[in-house]
């Protein structure tokens, strides 16, 4: 389902969205199939010779565009195991979708000679590498180049709402290394755990995901080398919320850039090919107007309209005569 949160860049919400909506469709899916194996497993204990085809038929009859379903091979595998396919897919799913978001946040924070990636966002703020620049560097005094009228009108009631997001913004990329590093394991080792592994852990379970604002700790244990490592589902769909946190953060804190504004003006620009703002109106009217057209269009909240009207009067989107 949709997640009803602010944030600035249109990607944000859509990543949002889709986080929100992927933690349904698992839950949703993880449930199903729970029913069809003790179902499945059930009927099928009451032959020597179990007739699949009519168990499935009975299981699942009316299906829309269904394709075959092996449930001899499902009900020969115990629960766990289903469990861990859901939990791998979250994994490397979750990886996908928050490298993607930090490519497109990456794109609108460009700051030269800075090298600004996608793995800029996805380390704490110690990390170093040749090719790439961390996110802290952003921070220092004059490295962006902002924008005053995002900077003082749109960026300060982000800030706040996500005020606890950003302070924890370390232990949440810790937590996501941890992740990470857990996912290439399963992916590209055979899930055997490696140094990696161990590292990642020992760091992030220095700050419980609890006191980061999730609703639960960590349950599993602590990763050996050469050890192959389980994960269980609600474990893994951790993972969802802990990207989600971080795009919050980041988009509240590099919503102000030069590019995000000309990213504003152009977002704006194209709804005004189809929204006719008035030609005059009465001052109250205005400001009505304006607020509306950019919380609806804009998904901003203006701090002071009159700044507003003027930037939009200033970049020639909209000029309303006051009678």
């Amino acid at each position: 389902m949709p997640v009803q949160s602010k944030c600035f860049y249109p990607f944000t919400k859509e990543f949002g969205n889709r986080i929100g909506e992927m933690t349904s469709f698992v839950w949703a899916s993880y449930a199903g199939l729970w029913h069809i194996h003790r179902t499945a497993t059930a009927l099928s204990g009451l032959s020597s010779k179990p007739e699949w085809k009519k168990i499935e038929d009975y299981l699942i009859d009316g299906v829309p565009d269904r394709g075959g379903i092996d449930l001899k091979l499902i009900t020969s595998k115990n629960w766990e195991e289903h469990q861990s396919v859901y939990s791998d897919f979250i994994m490397t799913q979750a990886a996908v979708l928050y490298e993607e978001w930090c490519g497109e946040l990456a794109s609108l924070t460009l700051t030269s000679p800075l090298k600004i990636k996608s793995e800029t966002f996805q380390f704490p703020s110690g990390a170093t590498s040749r090719n790439w620049t961390n996110w802290a560097k952003l921070d220092d005094a004059g490295v962006i180049a902002s924008s005053a009228f995002l900077t003082s009108e749109v960026q300060p009631k982000l800030l706040t709402m996500y005020e606890s997001n950003i302070r924890n913004l370390d232990g949440l990329l810790k937590w996501y290394r941890f992740y990470k590093e857990l996912r290439n394991a399963k992916t590209h080792h055979g899930g055997i755990s490696r140094q990696e592994n161990v590292d990642t852990y020992t760091e992030a379970i220095k700050t419980p995901l609890k006191s980061l604002g999730l609703k639960r700790d960590y349950s599993g244990s602590a990763p050996a080398v050469g050890k192959i490592e389980k994960i269980s589902l609600s474990d893994a769909v951790l993972m969802l919320a802990i990207i989600q946190r971080l795009a919050y953060a980041f988009d509240a804190k590099y919503c102000h850039t030069i590019l995000a504004e000309e990213d504003l003006s152009n977002r704006l620009k194209a709804v005004l090919t189809y929204v006719t703002p008035p030609v005059q109106a009465l001052t109250a009217r205005k400001e009505t107007w304006i607020r509306n057209f950019m919380e609806r269009h804009a998904a901003v909240t203006p701090a002071d309209i009159s700044e507003t009207e003027k930037w939009l009067s200033t970049n020639g989107l909209i000029k309303i005569r006051t009678i």
